[in-house]
C-alpha cells in the first residue's frame, strides 16, 4: 500500500494531536477506524494505546523487526537515521552508525545490521561501529559492498597501528582494514596481509601475496598503475617508467618483472638493453608488446621461425613447472622466516602435546608450527601461511596440506609432484604423456634455457621418440626420494651452507648454485654466491650415503687419482676427475659430471631412463 494510500485512511476519528497522520503513514501503518490502533498492511502487526514520547517507526521495528516495510526504509542511510529516536549514548553518533549498516531497535544501545541480521549490544567508548561490525561479521554482504569505494575502505582505517604505512597507500592497493593488529583485507582475493615493516609498500605487498588477485590485474593495466609496483626497484640503470611503458611490472622479488598481458617473467638485467627488445625476445607472441599486430609478420623483427621457438620454450616451462621440476616460490617469507626451523616449530607445541592426536614430530616435518591458545589445535604453515584445524584421530600432516594447499613449495619440494597429485586423484597417464612431451621437446634442440634465465637443461643422447614410460617408473622412483638420511651421514661438503644442519637439497634458479637445504632456501631471496635473486627453485638427490663414503675409503687408489681425490664426495662418481655437476632428469639423482652424464642412458642410482640433465655448480 502506498503512503497515499496509507493517509487516506486517517478519517476525523483520528484523535491523537501529538501523532499526525503523516507520522503514522510515514511509518507504514493506516488507520483501523477504532481508536487509536493502526495496522502494518505488510506485517499485519496492530498497534494501539499510543503514547507521547513513543516513536511511531521505532514502535513497528518493535513489534515486528523483520517486516517487509521496515526492510525497505532501513535500506537507505536517511532510513536508518530515522529509527535512532531517544538513542541513549552520547558517546556514539547515531550518523556513524547508521553509516555502518545499523538500525536502531529502540530497545538500550541494540541495533541491528540490514544485512546479516546480526544485533551489536553493549558498546563501549571506543567502540568504532564500521569496525566492530567488521570485527563480528566480516563476511556481511554490507560490509563487502562499503569497502568497493576508496572513502568507504578510508574509514575503516579507525586506530590504524602502523604509523610508517600511510593509510591512503593501503586503500589504493584495494585493502581496508579489520580493526585486529595489523592487519588488512583485499576487496577481491579476500587475502589478508599483516606483519608490516618498515619500508613496505601495500601495493608491493598484495602484489606479493596474491599476484593473481584481480584488483591487482586491474591496476596493471594501465601504465600508471604499473610504475606504482616499482617501490625499491634495486636496477639503477632501467627506469621503472621504461619498464612500465613496455608493459611490465614489478613482482616485488630481486629483480624480476612480469608482463600483465603474456605472464612472462624476466629476471635477468643487463646494462644498456631496451625492455621492449627484452620483451620482444623472450615473449614475441604477446600482443600488447606487439601492438597487436599480426603474430606471424614474417616481415617485422621476429620470423615465424622464431616465434615458433617461442611458444616451445614457453611450453618447455610451463611442463617444467606443472610437473614439478622446477618449483616456482610464489610465497616470499617474512613474518613466519622464523620458523622455518624444524627445532622452532617443535618448541611451539610445548604444553599442547595433548591436543593433536597426530605425532608432533610429523607435524613439525610436514611444515606447520603450533598457532593456537593452548586449546585449540591450530597449526600454521611456515611456507604458505595456511591455518588448519579441526584434526581428526585419522588425519596425516602430510596429506592434509596437500588437500589444503596444493601448491605449498615446501610440500613439492619435501614429497615431490607425485606424492601431490596422489593426494588429489591426479590420472597418472596425464603426467606421464606431459612428460614425454617435455623431453621430446627439450630433445628437438641441442639445449634449452629456461626461459627469463641463463639456466640451461641439456638433452640426453638417447632417442627420446622412440622411449615410453612403463606404468610404474612413476611410483617407483619415490622410494628414492622419500629416503631420508640422518643428518650426521651428511658429508661436510654436502651440509647446507646457511645452517649446516640439513643437507643439501635444492638448486637456485637461475645462477644454477646448490648450497642450501629446503628450509633456508625458502627464506632467502637471493643466492648468498653470486648475489642474483631467484624466485625459483630445482630438488635434487645428492649420494650422500655414508657407508659409500666409508667403503670408498677401503678401496685400493690408482696412481692416476689421489687418494684425497677418491674420499671427496664432490667428485663424479664414474670418471673421478670432475665435480658432480648434472641432474637427471626426470628422477632427479645427481651422480655424474656434465661429460659422464651425456653418455648415460640410465640413472646409475634407480635405474631410470635419463631423457635429459640440468648442469649445476656445488
Amino acid at each position: 500500500m502506498s503512503i497515499r494510500k496509507r493517509l487516506a485512511s486517517f478519517n476525523d476519528r483520528w484523535s491523537l494531536d501529538f501523532f499526525t497522520p503523516l507520522d503514522m503513514a510515514i511509518a507504514g501503518f493506516s488507520y483501523t477506524g477504532i481508536e487509536d490502533s493502526v495496522k502494518c498492511d505488510q506485517c499485519n502487526s496492530i498497534i494501539l494505546n499510543w503514547q507521547q514520547s513513543d516513536n511511531p517507526l521505532q514502535k513497528h521495528i518493535g513489534l515486528s523487526p523483520n517486516c517487509p516495510f521496515i526492510n525497505r526504509v532501513v535500506i537507505t542511510f536517511d532510513g536508518r537515521l530515522k529509527t535512532f529516536h531517544n538513542w541513549p549514548l552520547s558517546f556514539l553518533r547515531p550518523d556513524d552508525i547508521a553509516e555502518a549498516g545499523f538500525y536502531y531497535l529502540g530497545h538500550e544501545d541494540h541495533v541491528k545490521c540490514i544485512e546479516c541480521y546480526k544485533i551489536f549490544v553493549n558498546w563501549q567508548l571506543d567502540d568504532n561501529p564500521l569496525q566492530e561490525h567488521i570485527l563480528r561479521s566480516p563476511n556481511c554482504s554490507f560490509i563487502n559492498k562499503f569497502v568497493l569505494t576508496v572513502s568507504g575502505r578510508v574509514k575503516t582505517f579507525h586506530n590504524w597501528p602502523v604509523n610508517f604505512i600511510r593509510p591512503g597507500d593501503t586503500v589504493e592497493a584495494g585493502l581496508y582494514y579489520l580493526g585486529i593488529e595489523d592487519r588488512v583485507k583485499c576487496i577481491e582475493c579476500k587475502t589478508e596481509i599483516f606483519g608490516w615493516t618498515e619500508g613496505s609498500n601495500p601495493l608491493q605487498k598484495h602484489i606479493l601475496h596474491s599476484p593473481n588477485c584481480s584488483f591487482i590485474k586491474k591496476i596493471v593495466l594501465t601504465v600508471s598503475g604499473r610504475v606504482k609496483t616499482f617501490h625499491n626497484w634495486p636496477v639503477n640503470f632501467l627506469r621503472p617508467d621504461n619498464l612500465a611503458e613496455a608493459g611490465f611490472f614489478y613482482t616485488g622479488i630481486g629483480h624480476q618483472v612480469k608482463c600483465f598481458k603474456c605472464l612472462v617473467y624476466i629476471d635477468t638485467w643487463q646494462r644498456g638493453v631496451v625492455p621492449t627488445t627484452e620483451h620482444m625476445r623472450y615473449s614475441p607472441l604477446c600482443t600488447y608488446v606487439r601492438g597487436n599486430r599480426e603474430i606471424f609478420d614474417v616481415c617485422g623483427s621476429f620470423s615465424a621461425d622464431d616465434i615458433l621457438n617461442s611458444i616451445e620454450t614457453k611450453k618447455i616451462v610451463d611442463l617444467l613447472d606443472s610437473g614439478g621440476i622446477v618449483v616456482k616460490l610464489n610465497h616470499v617469507m617474512n613474518k613466519y622466516g622464523h620458523m622455518s626451523s624444524i627445532y622452532a616449530r617443535m618448541r611451539t607445541f610445548v604444553g599442547c602435546v595433548g591436543t593433536f592426536k597426530q605425532d608432533i614430530n610429523t607435524l613439525c616435518e610436514a611444515g606447520f608450527f603450533y598457532d593456537g591458545d593452548g586449546q585449540t589445535d591450530f597449526v600454521t604453515c611456515f611456507c604458505c601461511t595456511i591455518r588448519l584445524n579441526k584434526w581428526e584421530d585419522a588425519d596425516e600432516p602430510w596429506i592434509k596440506h596437500v588437500k589444503w594447499s596444493k601448491t605449498c613449495a615446501y610440500v613439492i619440494l619435501n614429497k615431490g609432484k607425485y606424492f601431490v597429485d596422489q593426494v588429489l586423484g591426479v590420472d597418472n597417464h596425464g603426467i606421464e604423456c606431459n612428460q614425454l612431451e617435455l623431453f621430446n621437446l627439450i630433445a628437438k634442440r641441442e639445449s634449452t634455457y629456461i626461459l627469463g634465465t641463463t639456466m640451461k637443461i641439456l638433452t640426453s643422447k638417447k632417442q627420446i621418440s622412440r622411449l615410453r614410460f612403463p606404468k610404474p617408473l612413476i611410483g617407483k622412483n619415490q622410494q628414492y626420494f622419500s629416503q631420508e638420511l640422518n643428518t650426521n651421514s651428511v658429508p661436510d661438503c654436502m651440509e647446507c651452507k646457511i645452517c649446516f644442519k640439513g643437507e643439501i637439497k635444492v638448486i637456485f634458479v637461475p645462477c644454477s648454485h646448490a648450497l642450501a637445504c629446503i628450509e633456508c632456501a625458502l627464506t632467502i631471496t637471493q643466492c648468498p654466491i653470486c648475489r642474483h635473486p631467484f624466485s625459483k627453485l630445482i630438488r635434487i638427490y645428492l649420494p650422500t650415503d655414508k657407508k659409500n663414503y666409508e667403503d670408498h675409503q677401503l678401496q685400493p687408489c690408482s696412481s692416476k687419482i689421489s687418494f684425497s681425490d677418491k674420499l671427496n664426495p664432490m667428485l663424479c662418481k664414474t670418471c673421478r676427475n670432475e665435480d658432480m655437476s648434472a641432474v637427471f632428469l626426470p628422477c632427479k639423482h645427481v651422480y655424474n659430471c656434465i661429460k659422464c652424464a651425456e653418455k648415460m642412458d640410465e640413472c646409475p642410482i634407480c635405474a631410470e631412463n635419463v631423457f635429459a640433465f640440468v648442469h649445476f655448480f656445488l
